[in-house]
C-alpha cells in the first residue's frame, strides 16, 4: 500500500500566514507600478517629437495640394490620415503611461495636432511662390520620410538577417 504524508502543519497562525501573503502581493504591486511608470521627460519628449512630425505631415499636405497633381494630395492626405491614428493612439499610451493625466493627455496632445495646420499653411504658401520651391519643398519631404522609415526599419531588418 502507498501511503500519503499529509505536511506537518506550521506553527504559524492563519491570520499571520495571510497576513504575510498579503503583504507580498502589496510590494509586488508596488514593484509592477514602479516598472511600468515611465518618466515624464519621456512624455514631454514624445510630444516635441510629435509636433515636428505632425508639422512636416501638414507641409507635405500643403506642398501637395499646391503641386499640378490632384491625385497626389489626395492620396497624400489619405496616407497621413491612415498613418495617424495608429500613431496617435501610441503617443496617448506613453502620455498615460507617463504619469499625465487624461485630461492632460488630451489637452497636449489636442494642441500638438494643431501643429498639422500650421505646417499645412506654410506648406502652401512656399507652394504659391514658385512651382520650382514646391519641388524643393516635395523632395525636402520625402527625404525627411526616407530618413525616418529607414532609422526606423533598417536596424530591425538588419538584426534579424544577423
Amino acid at each position: 500500500l502507498l501511503m500519503i504524508r499529509r505536511p506537518p502543519r506550521s506553527t504559524q497562525s492563519r491570520s499571520s500566514a495571510a497576513s504575510d501573503v498579503y503583504k507580498r502581493q502589496e510590494q509586488y504591486a508596488l514593484i509592477k507600478e514602479e516598472k511600468s511608470q515611465l518618466p515624464k521627460a519621456v512624455g514631454y519628449l514624445n510630444l516635441l517629437a510629435d509636433l515636428i512630425h505632425n508639422s512636416m505631415d501638414g507641409l507635405a499636405i500643403g506642398a501637395t495640394y499646391m503641386s499640378s497633381s490632384k491625385a497626389i494630395a489626395i492620396s497624400t492626405f489619405i496616407a497621413i490620415v491612415a498613418h495617424e491614428i495608429p500613431q496617435e493612439i501610441g503617443d496617448v499610451g506613453i502620455l498615460i503611461h507617463s504619469g499625465f493625466s487624461t485630461k492632460k493627455v488630451i489637452l497636449l496632445n489636442g494642441f500638438v495636432n494643431c501643429s498639422a495646420i500650421i505646417g499645412t499653411v506654410i506648406g502652401l504658401s512656399f507652394g504659391k511662390l514658385d512651382e520650382s520651391v514646391n519641388q524643393i519643398l516635395l523632395a525636402f519631404i520625402a527625404g525627411t520620410f526616407l530618413y525616418i522609415a529607414l532609422v526606423n526599419m533598417l536596424p530591425a531588418v538588419i538584426q534579424s538577417k544577423g
